[in-house]
Parts: structure tokens; C-alpha cells; sequence
């Protein structure tokens, strides 16, 4: 059922964003190493470096560093430079000012991912699989009727893959529009089904853009995520990144 996604070694010397793709990098936590993780900190700004010390766990430090740190190097190499800004809109969406490169972030256990798109909103999200006793009760209360439909109607071993390929569908979306959780979830409509690879979408509210490039697949085993562009018929490039660069 794991999707047949070729993840290509990310080369920086012929690295290039190029217009009409989406490029996604991942990053396996567990690969970095000690030193690795003190190299990223260092390229954090001083406000990434304090809300990275304020983390209690240190696996949520580690991954925070990794998340961001690693932005700073694909952006510099994106950008050229290394002299700009990272700024959040008002519902958190990180971007560059001035800049003709939009990217998001997610990270989820031992996993994050990265996407670039040129002048085109991109969102991920990915979601470890796990176990969440309330599923019905969230679906019922929070997801469109007729996703919660889709999700509570499977079968009980397909309950929770399917609840977590949907939820990273709708949080990509949300991303994409750089509303982030401020856009209600029941005021768009995802197909549950197939888990895997292109999926349809549906706004129920007014101007909601209508074409899109949506893409779910299992950046790992155990894990769900998914791809949103409100732009149609973009090329999804996958590549990982390994350290060192």
C-alpha cells in the first residue's frame, strides 16, 4: 500500500528551483548526528535560537534545529544569499520578504519535510500514525460530514491510516493558504480516498480557489503526508537530504 516514491540524493552544486515543480526534502532525524545538530544551530537567528532553548523535550529541540536549520541552507542556496529575513504572516506561515520563493514545513517523529515552490503557496504536512481513542468524536465535531463519513464507515484496522491521510490532505490545504487551523475544516471537503497519490478538493465557501496540485504519499513507513499548491498540474520533485551537504 506504501507508495513507489523515488527519493533522489539532493546534489546543491546543480540544485535549482525550477518554475511549474514543487520540490520536497526530507529529513530523517535519527541520521543527523550531535555535531551535525550544533552546525544547525548555528544558523539559526537569535529569535529560532531562544524558542529552540525553550523546549522542554529534547527530542522536540532536536527537531525543531534540524526543521529550521536545514530551511536556512536550502534557502541560501535558493536565494543565492544569506542576508535576509525569516517573518511569519499573522497565522504563523513562515516566508522571505521580497523574495520569489514560497516553502513550508512540517515535522512529525522522527521525520521532516520542506517544500519550495517559485511565486506559487505550497503546504505539507506529514502525520506519524499512532493511536487516538476519540477519532469519531474528532471527525464528527471538526471534519466536513462527508469525510467524517468516509473515515468512521472503514473498516476498524483502517480507521486510523485513513484518519491521518486525511487530516495531513486538509492541513496541507490550510497551509497552503497561509490560513494555517484559522480556516475552519469543515469548510472544505478532501476525498479520503485512495490514501495515496492524487486526490480531489472541494470549497464550500467563496473564492476558494478551484484548481489545484494535490499529492499524498508515505514519506516513510508508519508516517502519512501531503502536498497542496492551489496551482494546477505542478511537478513534485522528491529529494532527501543528507548530511553532510
Amino acid at each position: 500500500m506504501f507508495s513507489q516514491i523515488k527519493w533522489s540524493s539532493g546534489h546543491f552544486p546543480q540544485f535549482q528551483l525550477l518554475h511549474h515543480e514543487i520540490v520536497c526534502w526530507r529529513v530523517v532525524l535519527d541520521t543527523l548526528s550531535n555535531e551535525a545538530l550544533d552546525s544547525l544551530f548555528q544558523l539559526l537567528d537569535t529569535n529560532e535560537k531562544s524558542r529552540a532553548g525553550a523546549f522542554v523535550k529534547r527530542v522536540d529541540q532536536r527537531r525543531y534545529v534540524a526543521a529550521h536549520g536545514i530551511l536556512r541552507i536550502l534557502l541560501n542556496k535558493i536565494l543565492g544569499k544569506e542576508s535576509y529575513s525569516i517573518s511569519t504572516n499573522e497565522y504563523g506561515k513562515p516566508q522571505v520578504s521580497d523574495a520569489q520563493v514560497e516553502f513550508n514545513l512540517s515535522h512529525s517523529g522522527n521525520l521532516i519535510l520542506l517544500v519550495f515552490s517559485s511565486n506559487v503557496p505550497v503546504g505539507v504536512d506529514v502525520e506519524e500514525v499512532r493511536n487516538i481513542d476519540d477519532i469519531k468524536s474528532i471527525v464528527t465535531h471538526h471534519f466536513h460530514p462527508s469525510e467524517a463519513q468516509e473515515i468512521t464507515s472503514c473498516q476498524p484496522k483502517d480507521v486510523h491510516q485513513t484518519f491521518f491521510s486525511c487530516w495531513s490532505k486538509k492541513e496541507s490545504v490550510c497551509k497552503a493558504l497561509g490560513l494555517g487551523l484559522s480556516l475552519p475544516l469543515d469548510s472544505f471537503k478532501v476525498s479520503c480516498l485512495p490514501l495515496l497519490g492524487s486526490w480531489t478538493l472541494v470549497g464550500t465557501s467563496k473564492g476558494f480557489p478551484q484548481e489545484w496540485t494535490l499529492t499524498a504519499f508515505n514519506p516513510l513507513v508508519g508516517y502519512f503526508a501531503a502536498i497542496a499548491a492551489p496551482h494546477p498540474s505542478l511537478k513534485v520533485r522528491f529529494l532527501n537530504f543528507e548530511f553532510p551537504y
